[in-house]
Formats: structure tokens, C-alpha cells, sequence
């Protein structure tokens, strides 16, 4: 079997780890072209890799196309030039040497799973990523991965529902059947919706706990805005679910708000407009919700990608 590997990197003002990211990929022991989406840099990083990594496929937009989107343009040339397996790889972020080579042979003896993810560490390798650490802990009382690292005596694979998309691999398989990003996310959640889709459609999520990647960014301040953001993806991820139903989504986020009108919770109308927003975006959701469950969505299989084919629905 041919193991073609195209890493994809979506990149936007990221001149602090562009060389870390980029050079951890072309310094693996498993070979990985390299496809890079650069979302409008204000900086020099799209020069800098055009300079200095001619062997990487750079495409420059002209605006920000959010990181599902900007992905999808590499995942619709993976499809189209027949690559084995695809490696979503963030900017901020990089492998070792044998990440590769561990999560295609794991893929390959578990078929059925058809996104995996690394361990995921910090920035300097003395913890897990810190939104890694919270998915092993909030899922570690079904799978007990918690207490398997504790007495050394881990699987070589844990299935996880949820799972960011800093390091992913993703199988042709999967990546046929389930389809790119959906537009219903600019930026955050669009990993969550895709999980989603990958267990509707019959794949497995997991963690090799084996292999290991870093994503640095400890210490990084999240403002209470983009929390009360987040808020707001997740409410979009739920009604996006292919098993979830719509009515429950809407019922539940409307107690939300209530119950936060009721405590005269701080940052109310922020979360306020979120809401209104929401009801008014329902319908094209659900209609985005209804094209997920075709092969390939999204994305078109065996054609060429036009650019502006799928443009995100909010920015």
C-alpha cells in the first residue's frame, strides 16, 4: 500500500513558528508533501516560505478564509491528487520525528478510525496542550486513559469523540465519505462539527498514545469575549450534529439565556446577540446540516477547486 502524506498547514501571521512547523515535517522519518493556504498575512510569511521552502505548494489569498475553509482548498487537493492520508497540522504547532510513521501504521492496523491525533503537548514538552488536557479529562472516566498513563500500562489506541484539529490524521477513506469543513464555522468548532460527521458516517476518532506533537501555546490569554464567541460555536455545533435534533438545540439554548437573563449574569447582551443571531442563521444551519450527510461534502470529488466555491457564512 502507497502511504502518500500531504501535511497542510493553514498559516496567518505566523512568522514565530513558520520554520519550527515546516522544518518538523520535512525532517520526518516518513516523507509528507507539504501544501500550505496562507489566509492573508500581514506579515512575511508567505514570502518567507515562497524564499526559503521553494518545495512547498503555497497558495496566497486574498482574504481570510478562516481555518476550515483555507483547509478545505488542501483537502480538495488531496482528494484530486490521490493522496493516502492527509495531516492537518497548525501553525503554531509541530511533529517529531517519528509522529508520522507511529499514526499511519496505528491507521492502518485500525481501519475504522479515520481521524487520529497525537498526544498533544505545550510549548516546552512539560505538559499536555491545555484544550487537550481538558478533552482527556472530561472523556478519561469512560476510556480510564488517566488512570492507564499513571500505571504505564496505555493502549495503543483510546477513541475520543472530540478532538482538536492542531494535529490530525485523516484517511482518503474518511475524507471521501465525510467531506471537508462545513461553512457554517469561520474559526473554532469547526473541528467539533467534524467529529460529529466522522462518527455519523461510521468512523472513529482516537488518540495514538504512542505518538506524540507539541502545540505551543501556553500561557496564551483567552479575552471573555472570545469565550462568550465560544459560547456561540458550540450552540452551532449542537444544532449542526447530525444526531442531535434541532428542536432540543433551540430549546436548550433558549433555557440557557433565561436562566442567565434570571441571574442577571455579567456580558449579557453580547450573549444576548449571540442568541438573536443564532435563530436568525437556524435555517441555513440546518440546510448545511442536511448537505453534511452527502459523500464528499463540502468538497467536490475528482474536480478542481475553485476558490471560491464554499466562503464561510460568518465572519
Amino acid at each position: 500500500m502507497n502511504n502518500s502524506i500531504l501535511t497542510i498547514i493553514v498559516t496567518y501571521n505566523g512568522m514565530k513558528w513558520i520554520d519550527k512547523c515546516i522544518q518538523s515535517v520535512l525532517s520526518s522519518t516518513v516523507r509528507s508533501d507539504v501544501f500550505v493556504i496562507d489566509n492573508a498575512s500581514t506579515d512575511e510569511t508567505p514570502d518567507y516560505i515562497a524564499v526559503n521552502y521553494p518545495s512547498v505548494h503555497l497558495i496566497r489569498s486574498q482574504k481570510n478564509l478562516g481555518f476550515g475553509q483555507a483547509n478545505n482548498i488542501g483537502l480538495q487537493y488531496a482528494i484530486d491528487n490521490n493522496y493516502d492520508y492527509v495531516y492537518l497540522l497548525n501553525q503554531d504547532a509541530w511533529v517529531k520525528n517519528d509522529t508520522f510513521d507511529i499514526m499511519i501504521s496505528t491507521q492502518r492496523n485500525y481501519p475504522e478510525y479515520g481521524v487520529l491525533s497525537p498526544i498533544q503537548l505545550d510549548g516546552d514538552e512539560s505538559a499536555f496542550d491545555f484544550d487537550f488536557g481538558e478533552e482527556i479529562s472530561l472523556w478519561s472516566k469512560e476510556s480510564k486513559v488517566c488512570e492507564d498513563l499513571f500505571f504505564d500500562r496505555t493502549k495503543e489506541i483510546v477513541p475520543f469523540p472530540m478532538l482538536m484539529a492542531a494535529h490530525w490524521l485523516i484517511s482518503r477513506k474518511c475524507l471521501i465519505n465525510v467531506g471537508g469543513f462545513s461553512p457554517a464555522f469561520f474559526h473554532y468548532g469547526e473541528d467539533n462539527n467534524y467529529a460529529n460527521r466522522v462518527w455519523g458516517k461510521g468512523f472513529k476518532t482516537g488518540v495514538v498514545m504512542n505518538a506524540k506533537a507539541v502545540h505551543d501555546r501556553k500561557g496564551r490569554f483567552v479575552s471573555e469575549e472570545k469565550k462568550i464567541f465560544h459560547e456561540y460555536c458550540a450552540r452551532v455545533v449542537e444544532i449542526s450534529n447530525l444526531n442531535s435534533s434541532a428542536k432540543c438545540v433551540l430549546w436548550g439554548y433558549t433555557y440557557e439565556i433565561f436562566l442567565k437573563i434570571l441571574f442577571s449574569q455579567k456580558k449579557l447582551f453580547p450573549r444576548l446577540m449571540n442568541y438573536i443571531k443564532f435563530l436568525f442563521q437556524v435555517p441555513k444551519y440546518i440546510k448545511i446540516k442536511n448537505n453534511s450527510l452527502k459523500k464528499c461534502a463540502f468538497l467536490n470529488y475528482n474536480e478542481v477547486c475553485k476558490f471560491n466555491q464554499h466562503m464561510p457564512l460568518d465572519s
